[in-house]
């Protein structure tokens, strides 16, 4: 049977074992321990205080209460906070039987509640090496992969700074552990390095009447396109359509078109003449078709006979519909939107 104590909170200490070092800010620690004194619905846990030191007698230095915490710690400091005179509490000397055990009790509320930054996962994964031999153990007695736990245990040769900088999140995981490879004195420096290397310029992205490609518009061109595609000017004078016999889709057709225009600044003869025509007017695609708004809507209707799954097809029709001028900015707007991660427009 569980017995829970109203223990004076002068007569507790916490464990130096306990890698949490960030309770939260002091605000939300006191308006916690406020919430406690009215209604504290779950215990600390504590060992008294001579089981603890069989354990880890280099931590006598004559700080430590009556009763050593195990878990509970910020329950513990929230009364602290609000100036309260006891904590419920429960004695568990059994906990205090060996350093697992008592290391259980004080890291695994913390693993299953993501409580800890990564870098007091690091320090308490340490911990625990000491006691179960290898980080591959560790993660097998918690459940976690050994990635976790190996990668965990390098960001502590970091130097302080960067960790400092790990814990508050300003500095990403990825980078964290790259930096760790390096030798203490080039860490910083690297640092410094990645975060004011300059950014690439953004290719702006186009915005201007892109096309209104109607259903009707849509199967014109598609009935039209093995024509359209015919003398190319790749040296040699022949149908595309009839080069590929009549498997060749309309899609292809389109795709041979384009190859044209993007390849060498070239748009095939309507006449049936292969050679150089001028560009198309502003807000006309290399179809004739013109162009008033914007054309997502109207390219679903070009796309009845591609697999909605093919995202390299359904992009090929889009760049033959368009304006080459807008080619790439909506192509690559149409496989965003349908990758389902469409990218935020431009703050103006």
């Amino acid at each position: 049977m569980v017995v829970v104590q109203a223990i004076p909170l002068d007569l507790i200490s916490p464990t130096p074992l306990n890698s949490r070092r960030d309770f939260g800010p002091a605000r939300e620690l006191l308006e916690f321990g406020l919430s406690l004194v009215r209604t504290q619905l779950q215990p600390i846990v504590v060992v008294p205080r001579a089981d603890y030191l069989k354990l880890w007698p280099e931590h006598d230095d004559g700080s430590l209460k009556d009763f050593v915490l195990a878990a509970g710690e910020r329950r513990w400091r929230g009364l602290v906070a609000a100036d309260a005179a006891t904590i419920g509490a429960v004695v568990r000397p059994e906990i205090a039987e060996t350093q697992l055990a008592f290391l259980d009790a004080v890291f695994t509320e913390n693993f299953a509640r993501k409580n800890l930054d990564a870098i007091e996962e690091a320090c308490a994964i340490e911990e625990l090496v000491k006691v179960l031999g290898t980080a591959r153990a560790v993660a097998e007695h918690y459940g976690k992969t050994e990635g976790w736990a190996s990668q965990r245990r390098s960001l502590l040769k970091l130097t302080p700074d960067l960790q400092r900088l790990v814990s508050s999140k300003a500095m990403p995981l990825d980078a964290a552990r790259s930096i760790a490879l390096l030798p203490a004195p080039q860490q910083e420096a690297a640092w410094f390095e990645l975060t004011n290397r300059p950014k690439p310029p953004r290719q702006q992205r186009s915005r201007a009447n892109p096309a209104k490609v109607t259903p009707q518009v849509a199967a014109g061109l598609a009935a039209s396109a093995p024509a359209r595609a015919t003398q190319l000017d790749t040296g040699t004078s022949r149908s595309v359509s009839t080069a590929r016999g009549p498997s060749h889709s309309p899609v292809e057709a389109l795709t041979e078109d384009f190859t044209a225009v993007k390849s060498r600044g070239e748009f095939p003869n309507r006449g049936g003449e292969a050679g150089t025509v001028p560009a198309p007017a502003e807000g006309v695609d290399p179809a004739g078709v013109r162009v008033e708004e914007p054309p997502l809507a109207g390219i679903w209707s070009a796309l009845v006979a591609v697999p909605p799954t093919d995202i390299p097809a359904l992009a090929r029709v889009i760049r033959n519909v368009l304006d080459p001028r807008e080619l790439y900015a909506l192509a690559a707007e149409l496989v965003e939107s349908l990758r389902g991660d469409p990218e935020p427009a431009d703050a103006t």
